[in-house]
C-alpha cells in the first residue's frame, strides 16, 4: 500500500500561528499606547512653537498682537484645528492692547506648554500656572 503525502497544514497548526499572531500583535498594541501619547505632545508641542513663530510674523507685520486669534486669522485656525485634534485646546490670553500674548495647550501627558511674547517657553503642572496674566504680564511661569 502506498500512502499520499499531504502537502499543506492541519487545522490545528493554521489554528496555533494565528494563535500566536494575535498574542503577538495584542503584546505590541499594549507597547503602543504611550508611544501614541508622546507623539501626540511631541505634536500639541510643535503645533505650539509654529504659533509663536506666526505671532512674531503678525507682530511684525501689524505691529502688535491683535490678530493672534483663531477668529481672525486662518493660519492661527488651523494650528487651533491640529491641536484640537491631538485631544487638546488652544487659550490665547492677550493684554489690550495687545502688545502681549501668552498661549498654552493642554498635552495629552496631563501637563500643559506654554508660549508668550518674549519667546518663553514652559511645560506647567495646571493651566493656572502656565500664563501669569497679572498685571497684564502675560509671560509664561
Amino acid at each position: 500500500m502506498t500512502r499520499k503525502k499531504s502537502r499543506g497544514f492541519t487545522l490545528t497548526e493554521i489554528m496555533v500561528v494565528i494563535a500566536i499572531i494575535g498574542i503577538l500583535v495584542g503584546v505590541v498594541l499594549v507597547a503602543m499606547g504611550p508611544v501614541r501619547k508622546r507623539a501626540k505632545d511631541a505634536r500639541i508641542v510643535s503645533d505650539m512653537l509654529q504659533l509663536q513663530n506666526l505671532a512674531e510674523n503678525i507682530y511684525l507685520d501689524e505691529g502688535n498682537y491683535d490678530k493672534v486669534d483663531p477668529a481672525l486669522s486662518l493660519e492661527i485656525a488651523a494650528i487651533g484645528n491640529d491641536i484640537s485634534t491631538q485631544g487638546s485646546s488652544l487659550i490665547i490670553e492677550k493684554a489690550s492692547p495687545a502688545y502681549k500674548y501668552c498661549a498654552y495647550a493642554s498635552l495629552v501627558s496631563g501637563s500643559y506648554f506654554c508660549v508668550d511674547y518674549m519667546g518663553n517657553m514652559a511645560e506647567t503642572a495646571t493651566p493656572d500656572n502656565s500664563c501669569d496674566s497679572g498685571i497684564n504680564s502675560f509671560t509664561c511661569q
